[in-house]
């Protein structure tokens, strides 16, 4: 007799049911497996019941469909951007200045939203394994303040402060610093209280939502971030003054830092009572808060740049090495501060400032220009990003009357105390500067012009939808949104003609006359001694390669 075979019918038969037996034990009785159906040890289950069991244990969770729902929706995103780019060289190219590249991404985000939302069955059929399946704008906005807040905003922060700080800007930044340094605290503080004060009081009075006095205040925070990337490619690209430069750039970057940490100090009260011994401890914590954050950020780009300094790491055949170091330090700062509970954004926006003054010296020519374009086409492509899924997001906004007129009166709270802030901290600034170094009416104007509102705001406002409570809060996402669509479009849009009527371009013969911000003789009259003691510190970090090449350099130019 031959002996059986082992992989016949009945003994897998066999085989499956003694492990059902098993697989089916008496605390997943309680569970469905199909209409009809039930289990008991007695009776061992069917080969198809095994199968059903055997595929809910593998997709458990519905794990591909959630893999398939979030690849979808980037996939849709990329393409935008694809478009995007090309739309933005073909603008670029034929000088094409009322519609930028984030314009162009706005639009086009609007559009694609738009043609999801008012298709048939409000959905684009694609598909998916031979089914039809539905993308809409809600299964599109699948990414929460978590992805924008780690990987979206650090490069683009990071970005501003190693690039545009240490090669377009170069000594005009710390020239301006004191002004920068007002416009960014005393103005964003200024804008908080103007925009918070009237989106409440037009609520008590009945003009509008009526919103807490917390939440009104989280969004004064989170609407004052300022974002003039438009205006700011645009002064660039028709070489506007670069004192006006400076000053716009300056006072967005701070105002970002501190626009983040207001939001954060005015969110605290949600847990403790307002009064005025908490009022002192949210004060303190703010300065906390805000010079933490800006010690790691320095600390981390003094120890990589000592580490530079010691080591043989700008050798010939290490660029990678160099380069993925000075590339990870940035989310080292970023993520120190966020364990210490400070700002993750501020800590890497003073990071990439102090690596541009001081890594960078110590970095092969190699290395230095991969980092620099690593992040410059990484802040681009986040930026792009963002724009676009503002735009997106426009269909899923509650476009009701009442939230509609709340967003009028923020935008117009907006307007007002963006033109308040400005005069009033350039009237304080000019008062201890000499005359031919006064901030003239021209600037203040284009500063006015120059509060347009972009991503971190965006990003400020997805944090606040789970950090406040209420349904209201979502009038805030449609505010914010829409000031950001007539900011962008109207103001930016428009850059190209304020910069003509007010004459804001660069003449080159004034680029070092005396008594400028860029002449020796402003700097030496005015912060002398600090600029002599960081340069000092700037020798300390610097190796000794670097302090060749820079002497070098500097004979050669005197020659």
């Amino acid at each position: 007799m031959s002996a059986s075979n082992p992989c016949s019918e009945a003994n897998i038969t066999q085989l499956l049911q003694t492990f059902g037996e098993e697989l089916f034990a008496p605390e997943d009785d309680d569970e469905d497996y199909g209409p009809n159906v039930t289990l008991s040890v007695a009776s061992p289950p069917s080969l198809e019941l095994l199968a059903r069991k055997a595929q809910q244990e593998v997709v458990r969770g519905d794990s591909v469909e959630e893999v398939v729902d979030t690849s979808l929706p980037i996939l849709v995103f990329l393409s935008l951007m694809f478009l995007t780019y090309i739309i933005g060289y073909h603008l670029k190219r034929n000088g094409i200045m009322v519609l930028h590249e984030t314009g162009a991404a706005l639009l086009l985000g609007c559009v694609f939203g738009a043609a999801m939302q008012y298709s048939a069955n409000n959905s684009f059929l694609y598909m998916v394994g031979g089914m039809g399946e539905f993308i809409t704008v809600e299964k599109a906005l699948v990414f929460d303040d978590n992805f924008f807040f780690l990987v979206l905003l650090p490069p683009i922060i990071f970005d501003a402060g190693f690039n545009i700080v240490a090669t377009v800007l170069k000594h005009r930044f710390w020239h301006n610093f004191d002004a920068i340094c007002l416009y960014a605290f005393l103005g964003t503080t200024i804008s908080m209280l103007t925009v918070g004060f009237v989106v409440y009081e037009s609520g008590q009075l009945g003009y509008s939502l009526d919103l807490p006095l917390l939440d009104s205040m989280c969004f004064g925070a989170l609407i004052s971030a300022t974002d003039p990337v438009t205006t700011l490619a645009i002064f660039q690209d028709l070489n506007a003054d670069l004192d006006l430069y400076s000053l716009v750039f300056g006072e967005s970057v701070m105002n970002d830092a501190i626009s983040i940490v207001l939001y954060a100090s005015v969110l605290s009260f949600k847990t403790i009572p307002l009064t005025s011994s908490s009022m002192l401890m949210v004060f303190g914590t703010f300065w906390m808060c805000l010079l933490g954050s800006v010690l790691i950020g320095v600390g981390v780009a003094l120890a990589i740049s000592l580490l530079l300094k010691h080591t043989s790491l700008n050798s010939p055949g290490y660029e990678h090495h160099e380069a993925a170091l000075v590339m990870l330090s940035p989310y080292l700062a970023y993520l120190l501060a966020t364990c210490f509970e400070l700002s993750g954004m501020v800590s890497i926006l003073f990071c990439g400032v102090a690596m541009a003054r001081y890594t960078v010296v110590n970095l092969s020519s190699d290395a230095n220009e991969l980092v620099s374009n690593f992040y410059k086409l990484a802040a681009s492509v986040s930026e792009m990003f963002i724009f676009i899924y503002m735009g997106v997001a426009v269909f899923s906004l509650n476009l009701s009357g009442a939230y509609v007129r709340f967003a009028c009166i923020s935008l117009l709270a907006c307007l007002v105390s963006r033109f308040g802030e400005i005069y009033l901290c350039t009237g304080i600034i000019n008062s201890w500067r000499s005359k031919e170094n006064r901030i003239n009416g021209r600037f203040k104007g284009a500063l006015a012009f120059s509060g347009l509102r972009g991503a971190i705001a965006f990003a400020l406002c997805l944090s606040a939808q789970s950090d406040l409570e209420g349904e209201d809060t979502k009038a805030l996402m449609t505010a914010t949104v829409l000031i950001v669509l007539f900011t962008v479009w109207v103001f930016g849009g428009s850059t190209k003609y304020l910069v003509d009527s007010l004459e804001l371009r660069q003449e080159q013969a004034e680029l070092n006359c005396p008594g400028s911000p860029g002449s020796e003789k402003w700097q030496d009259r005015t912060s002398g001694k600090l600029i002599k003691a960081e340069r000092r510190l700037s020798t300390y970090f610097r190796s000794e390669e670097a302090s060749r090449a820079k002497e070098e350099s500097r004979l050669s130019d005197s020659v």
